[in-house]
């Protein structure tokens, strides 16, 4: 039996900042490349922005999981209405180029930290039903990274070839982001610290964990408000700024 990779996606949140923004009339930002078409929320949730090619911010956190080798990928989600449910439907009947999961998080109205203990509190049950693969560990990733992509996935698990043990997180200038990686003897404990708005960051500053320094390949920016697009290339997985790295 092959080792694996599982991905875990949160999109969990509402979003408020960007709704409150979109419903107010607050215009998008210009990308920083206008040499292409603005990303465009089409009156609803963020993770339904959609680049110049016409892919959701949704779809392109779970293709910068798939091809770096992620499978299974699961995707957590709370309060979004039916057109994100609609996405992963989307997505799945398009190709996913995995196994995708959906998984309900109920208290997601509590924080990020609640996303991330629903995923891998159901991780377990899912990789272990996952056929011809042995899944040794996890990475994990935001929804809303516009300029995450597959290399960063591949330069994570290259610094960390620990398998089960492994733990690692990818850093932005030094300032920490995602993905992260934790390795299967590191679900546990990262399920038990998390709760409401904290997640496994206690467990992440722990010795032994692999620092992956990436800011050449992304600045790590979210997007949380439609000004956040200026500062975004309008074709996702492109790093917008030249990367200012620390020394």
């Amino acid at each position: 039996m092959r080792s694996g990779i599982a991905g875990l996606v949160l999109a969990a949140g509402a979003g408020r900042r960007w709704m409150e923004a979109t419903e107010s009339g607050v215009e998008d930002g210009t990308p920083a490349d206008d040499t292409a078409a603005s990303p465009s929320p089409e009156g609803g949730p963020k993770l339904l922005l959609t680049d110049a090619e016409g892919t959701t911010l949704l779809a392109h956190a779970i293709r910068s999981l798939t091809e770096a080798g992620c499978d299974p990928v699961l995707v957590v989600v709370g309060t979004h209405d039916e057109r994100v449910r609609a996405e992963l439907r989307a997505i799945v009947d398009r190709g996913a180029g995995a196994d995708l999961r959906l998984v309900e998080c109920p208290t997601w109205e509590h924080g990020l930290g609640e996303s991330l203990r629903t995923g891998l509190s159901a991780l377990p049950g899912v990789v272990d039903d996952h056929p011809g693969t042995d899944v040794d560990s996890v990475v994990i990733t935001l929804a809303d990274l516009p300029e995450q992509g597959p290399e960063l996935v591949r330069r994570l698990l290259t610094a960390d070839p620990r398998g089960e043990g492994a733990l690692a997180r990818t850093t932005f200038a030094g300032r920490p982001g995602h993905p992260v990686l934790l390795g299967r003897d590191r679900w546990s404990a990262a399920a038990r610290q998390a709760h409401d708005d904290v997640g496994a960051r206690d467990l992440l500053r722990s010795p032994g964990t692999v620092v992956v320094e990436s800011g050449d390949l992304s600045s790590g920016t979210d997007v949380d408000h439609p000004a956040d697009l200026a500062s975004v290339s309008a074709r996702w997985g492109v790093r917008s700024a030249p990367a200012k790295l620390d020394g």
